[in-house]
């Protein structure tokens, strides 16, 4: 069956007197020959929010995140913010499962050699407690995880940089 001729489009921002409105129209023309299955095969973007605390965690699952990411009392940049310990972490995993939504931690500090002795340890802990993906800043911590926590997926911060040995091996 074909989509229906009629497609409503919510801009989420208003158009800019530098829009066309060529360009809309023939995005609206490319929705309007797509067929059912195509639609329903696209890939559904994943709406991930910060969580500062398990309130603002709760909230945002509440609300409809189907994912949220949290810092944790330890590797993470955000040292002002609650964070999560690691009982915490598992607390807010579970409630995030009653769901069906993810938790993400992020490890997104700037790592320097010093730091490296408790990460994989800290890394088998996150993936103990349920954690779907880890946010780093460091490529040697990308392939670090991978390799002691296999089960969790690894996404890269928009801080990523590289200071330790490690990395530039």
């Amino acid at each position: 069956p074909q989509a229906p001729d009629i497609i409503t489009l919510h801009w989420t921002q208003r158009p800019r007197p530098t829009d066309s409105l060529q360009t809309s129209t023939s995005l609206i023309t490319l929705l309007q020959h797509r067929t059912m299955a195509d639609i329903k095969n696209m890939k559904r973007p994943e709406l991930l929010s910060p969580a500062g605390d398990m309130e603002r965690l709760t909230m945002a699952l509440h609300y409809g995140a189907d994912a949220v990411y949290i810092g944790g009392k330890e590797l993470s940049l955000r040292s002002r913010a609650g964070n999560f310990s690691i009982e915490e972490i598992k607390e807010g995993v579970a409630f995030a499962n009653q769901y069906g939504a993810k938790v993400y931690v992020t490890v997104n500090m700037i790592p320097h050699d010093e730091d490296f002795k408790e990460v994989e340890k800290y890394f088998k802990s996150l993936e103990d407690a349920g954690v779907s993906a880890i946010i780093v800043a460091s490529i040697h911590l990308m392939k670090l995880c991978t390799k002691v926590a296999p089960k969790m997926e690894v996404h890269i911060s928009t801080q990523q940089t590289t200071t330790d040995t490690a990395t530039v091996d």
